[in-house]
């Protein structure tokens, strides 16, 4: 396994850039239908984030990231590739007593079975009074009532499909008091 990241802020302007990367092999023997077989198992995980850090009100963090896993088994005709892109985008606003957040997500995911693409949008506000803060949030909001995905289960002895309903998104209203 291996990982590392690059976290650099640019001299011209008020900016960090974040590049991330990983990187893990796993291999190990299965005896499968009296057979020797080797199953490798890569996955590498990319990114690149931005964020602004302005001495003012707004500021942003924007953002893609690439993820690929490969799973092969020798012997056998058991293959599996996923690629999931994610795009996402962060606004943040500061003065006083208030602090907001608005975020959008895109996600693609592509294998040979299927592709998906899922947007998420949310947001978050909190008012502070003292020691009294009140806040509203909202995530996954163009799923309120539910979301489906698939599931795809690649092991040495099967490859199974699995359609799976998600937590629907959520408004939250909550009152809290800092001791």
């Amino acid at each position: 396994m291996m990982k590392s990241y690059l976290n650099k802020g640019l001299s011209f302007i008020p900016v960090d850039a974040k590049l991330t990367c990983s990187y893990a092999l796993t291999e190990y023997n299965i005896l499968l239908n009296k057979s020797d077989n080797n199953v490798k198992s890569q996955n590498i995980v990319t990114g690149l984030n931005i964020s602004s850090r302005f001495k003012s009100a707004f500021n942003v963090e924007l953002g893609v990231n690439y993820h690929y896993n490969t799973t092969t088994t020798s012997n056998t005709s058991i293959e599996n590739d996923i690629h999931e892109w994610t795009a996402t985008s962060k606004f943040h606003y500061s003065c006083k007593n208030i602090k907001a957040y608005i975020y959008g997500n895109f996600v693609n995911i592509n294998n040979p079975f299927y592709e998906q693409d899922n947007i998420d949008v949310g947001f978050g506000f909190e008012y502070k009074i003292n020691k009294i803060g009140i806040k509203l949030s909202g995530k996954n909001l163009l799923h309120l009532s539910n979301m489906e995905w698939i599931g795809i289960y690649n092991t040495p002895y099967y490859t199974s499909t699995s359609l799976y309903k998600k937590i629907p998104g959520y408004l939250l209203c909550s009152l809290s008091y800092r001791f």
